[in-house]
């Protein structure tokens, strides 16, 4: 499964950047995301039918940057193109990327989707 466009498109919702895995070391405000785990979801006829995948996005944010509105604007963005929002959590990280602090807020998300059936 790949959902990678869906995440990317986080970038017209909030107008940060949107990366896989890991940011350049320049960026102040940005999303990273990270497949945490894929495995089948559902079957029938002995066969697997959609699968699911588990994903941490992290929203990093200067301390001066009001995370709030980006926040909810991911969130609802990502209930809207069906994926399941388990947790939102954040915190203040130590240094990081040339600033004293940097906040960290992580959010679990899901996708399930159904499989494409396979030509034989």
């Amino acid at each position: 499964m790949n959902v990678n466009d869906k995440l990317n498109a986080l970038k017209q919702e909030t107008g940060l950047n949107v990366y896989p895995d890991v940011a350049p070391v320049s960026e102040k405000d940005y999303f990273v995301y990270t497949y945490e785990d894929e495995r089948p979801a559902a079957y029938g006829d002995d066969c697997v039918t959609a699968d699911i995948a588990y994903i941490q996005l992290s929203l990093y944010t200067q301390l001066k940057t009001e995370y709030m509105d980006l926040k909810h604007k991911a969130r609802d963005y990502l209930e809207s193109s069906g994926f399941c929002v388990t947790s939102i959590q954040s915190w203040v990280d130590d240094t990081m990327i040339g600033t004293d602090k940097t906040r960290h807020t992580v959010f679990e998300i899901n996708y399930t989707e159904a499989r494409k059936e396979r030509e034989e």
